[in-house]
């Protein structure tokens, strides 16, 4: 069960996995020794040719060798595994950032939260993969055969039936493989289906309080969650059941051929200090490949994780993408935009033509999907269905959009900078957003020495401060108390008279600012226009106005 594939990904790790496998084999041979060392001192006490205490002697220099030199090559097998783990992590997440830079952030079909837990977790089963499992599948190859070399010469029985018997651990972990293989890819996709449902919810918790919808978000990741439980216990249980078939196997054959050792020695064709020694080298045919049988879920777990890493490495770089604009006067484009997540729909027939400039609001309740609509207004989701500058979105070149598009999400990165340097040195960032910071202040790492709403106001300002045609703000204030918010809107709707600034809001006051509303509604466009006409109009758009104004009041 070896992934050609993983080990060629790092050359440098192979020298490592060859330095454990060797000193694993100098471990073995020495205890090989010592047991014939020790095999013989009974046999010299029980004939009479050593008295007890030289008897004693003896096994204490045996002891105290066998301390040493283990200790020795354990910590020399050891220290090569972990430069092996070294290697594979650093090359491995290299990789993958690597290829983040090369795609220009593009996730392709992975979500954010499944690359993170490739990038952490994904990259563990991987390395524990390289770093433990394939040096003992050498070893468990090489110790039987070094065994039976060194049996034979004693006893041809007792060897021949120890080295039959080994297969049998082999064969076993090929057949529990085949179900393994179903369980633990299920394991995995439930483990990235849970994180990335808690993601979401935790980017998005102040939405899903300020509609009360924590209650069913809840019930969903809790549902999850119990699959999740399931698809754990299943590989719990594979793992059980292999060791436990293994060791019956393991200590069965052992027991045969110490059997076949006493066998031997009551019909006089070996000698005591033969028979013990047969007996205490018997079970060492085995352990190696039973303890390969223990890292066999490591090997699954690290193969299921690897041939996504591979998915995501080996995906391709979008080079569409490198078409000029047709006509600069034109904004989006939207016509007939359906969008899923799996088997779940969540924009349905959408069509909207935005103005070229002025204040537009998309609203509507959480899960309705105005953020997907956002991520794929900003190209961070991919469609057909929409145009921007009269081009279609999906192969516009990248350079242009990112000079002319600016999108500020609910939960923005801010790297640890000062405040300075996170506004790019232009203090009207501040102004704009009524932001009273140290200009020289140290930010800490993801800004946690301030507010969550002075981060998103610090991501806000420094976003309109810099000259851009169409601004997308999804959520960008939800942080924000209403004097400030009010401040930052009236800027706002100055800016939009040059600009286009797209609001994306579950908060419907804020479309009393805007030139033009549209209101989303379980995926659906549910009506557009100004502010009076969707009041007017809209019964879900004048049921979550009142209801919000109502609460807001209290």
């Amino acid at each position: 069960m070896l992934d050609k594939n993983i080990i060629n990904l790092v050359p440098k790790a192979k020298k490592y996995v060859l330095g454990t496998v060797v000193y694993q084999v100098v471990l073995l041979s020495i205890n090989v020794l010592i047991l014939f060392y020790f095999s013989k001192g009974i046999r010299l006490y029980m004939s009479n040719s050593i008295s007890l205490n030289n008897f004693l002697y003896y096994i204490l220099i045996a002891v105290l060798a066998t301390v040493i030199t283990r200790g020795f090559f354990s910590y020399r097998a050891s220290k090569a595994s972990f430069k092996a783990s070294k290697e594979v992590k650093y090359v491995l997440r290299k990789r993958i950032i690597s290829k983040i830079f090369e795609k220009k952030g593009d996730l392709g079909t992975k979500k954010e939260s499944e690359l993170v837990q490739l990038s952490v977790e994904g990259v563990e089963q991987v390395e524990a993969y390289m770093s433990k499992y394939v040096p003992q599948f050498f070893y468990s190859l090489l110790a039987p055969i070094i065994l039976f070399v060194v049996l034979v010469t004693i006893d041809v029985k007792s060897a021949l039936v120890l080295l039959l018997s080994v297969p049998l651990i082999p064969i076993l972990i090929i057949l529990v493989r085949k179900k393994s293989t179903k369980v633990f890819k299920k394991f995995w996709n439930k483990y990235t289906d849970v994180g990335d449902s808690f993601l979401e919810s935790l980017y998005g918790l102040t939405i899903l309080k300020t509609n009360k919808a924590d209650a069913d978000m809840q019930v969903t990741i809790k549902d999850k969650a119990e699959k999740f439980r399931i698809a754990t216990m299943n590989v719990l249980s594979v793992q059980l059941h292999s060791i436990t078939i293994m060791d019956l196997v393991a200590y069965g054959a052992s027991a045969i051929g110490m059997l076949m050792a006493i066998l031997s020695f009551k019909n006089g064709q070996i000698d005591l200090a033969s028979t013990i020694f047969i007996i205490l080298v018997a079970i060492e045919f085995f352990l190696p490949l039973r303890l390969l049988g223990s890292f066999f879920h490591l090997a699954s777990s690290g193969m299921t994780a690897a041939s996504k890493i591979f998915e995501y490495l080996n995906s391709d770089v979008n080079t569409d993408d490198n078409l000029d604009i047709v006509d600069e006067n034109l904004s989006y484009e939207i016509e007939n935009l359906s969008y899923s997540y799996g088997d779940k729909k969540v924009l349905n027939n959408i069509n909207i033509n935005m103005p070229r400039k002025g204040l537009v609001s998309i609203v509507g309740t959480s899960g309705c999907g105005k953020t997907t609509l956002a991520k794929i207004l900003s190209r961070n989701l991919k469609s057909e269905n929409i145009k921007l500058f009269g081009q279609k979105l999906e192969y516009l070149n990248r350079d242009i959009l990112y000079s002319k598009v600016c999108y500020v999400p609910s939960n923005p990165k801010i790297f640890g900078t000062t405040v300075k340097e996170a506004v790019l040195d232009n203090p009207k960032a501040l102004e704009l957003v009524n932001l009273n910071l140290d200009y020289n202040l140290e930010l800490k790492d993801n800004c946690s020495n301030i507010s969550g709403g002075q981060k998103q106001r610090l991501a806000l300002g420094r976003s309109l401060a810099n000259d851009f045609d169409i601004y997308l703000l999804d959520e960008a204030t939800s942080n924000v108390d209403k004097e400030t918010e009010d401040y930052i809107l009236d800027n706002i709707k100055k800016m939009s008279k040059d600009k286009l600034i797209i609001l994306i809001s579950h908060r419907m006051r804020l479309s009393e600012y805007a030139d033009m509303v549209y209101v989303l509604d379980k995926g659906n466009l549910d009506s557009f226009g100004s502010f009076k006409y969707v009041y007017e109009n809209s019964e879900v758009f004048k049921t979550l106005y009142n209801k919000q104004s109502e609460l807001e009041n209290d």
